[in-house]
């Protein structure tokens, strides 16, 4: 699409994120809104897009992604010449800032999920994500926002503080391929499989590598010798007691056998 010219050229900036404050929701298909923003606050992602939005001088129209309304307000009153646009605001104030962004009287805008799809303005020349995401469609809608062609505008600039481009690729880089059943899957950056799994796993299966699982079957059967789970092997207990299990247990020679096997299977994604 970039080589066709249907797309701008892409630069990235991704920084380095931990996601241990993140947590699926219900449907396993996002993390939850508590968790989302708890790992806003924790790793002050606020202050990042404040002092990244003062080093990007040269860009004339940011959109900034945020978890929720109070980040997208506090967002207003740290950086200059910005407003935030919300589903619950008055839709005519809506529609006027987004025409003074468009016509360059705001220089950004702080969006919490109405622009991240469906939103058309081929000037703008950076995006800036500051919500934590799983969902592999809201993250491609969002980076599309900034991949239009305009005259005014060399590339578009996409800025990662929440480890999205690390989980999910370059838009550029995906491609499809069918298999020898007829069917179609999406691969990624490094080959990583994007569809067709849970959304957990995105990273953890490669093309033409074998899965997690085929990877945990090559390993040796280390069964539980005491306990809730006693007589399961070690890949069948749940991931969040193995993990309590490596915290809490006092681990020694008779026992190192389930530790490494615990170890393992967390290795490989499992």
């Amino acid at each position: 699409m970039v080589e066709s010219k249907f797309w701008s050229k892409l630069e990235y900036q991704s920084y380095d994120f931990n996601t241990g404050d993140l947590i699926y929701n219900t449907t396993g298909a996002e993390y939850s809104n508590s968790s989302i923003k708890k790992a806003y606050k924790n790793q002050k992602i606020s202050s990042k897009i404040v002092k990244k939005v003062e080093e990007l001088y040269n860009r004339r129209s940011i959109l900034i992604a945020v978890p929720s309304i109070d980040e997208a307000k506090e967002l207003t009153t740290l950086i200059p010449n910005c407003k935030a646009v919300y589903s619950d605001m008055n839709s005519q104030e809506r529609k006027e800032t987004l025409k003074d962004f468009k016509e360059g009287k705001l220089r950004c805008i702080a969006q919490v999920n109405i622009l991240s799809v469906g939103f058309d303005y081929p000037e703008l020349d950076c995006i800036i994500t500051g919500r934590p995401t799983a969902s592999l469609s809201w993250w491609y809608q969002f980076v599309g926002r900034v991949t239009r062609i305009h005259p005014n505008k060399s590339e578009g600039l996409v800025v990662d503080f929440v480890g999205a481009v690390p989980k999910f690729g370059k838009v550029e880089d995906i491609y499809f391929k069918c298999d020898d059943k007829s069917r179609w899957s999406m691969y990624g950056e490094g080959k990583k499989l994007l569809t067709g799994i849970p959304i957990k796993e995105i990273g953890l299966h490669i093309e033409g590598e074998p899965s997690p699982y085929e990877k945990a079957a090559q390993g040796p059967s280390v069964k539980m010798p005491f306990g809730k789970y006693a007589g399961k092997e070690i890949i069948q207990i749940p991931a969040h007691y193995r993990e309590w299990m490596l915290d809490n247990f006092k681990w020694t020679p008779f026992n190192q056998k389930i530790k490494d096997e615990i170890l393992r299977l967390k290795n490989i994604g499992i």
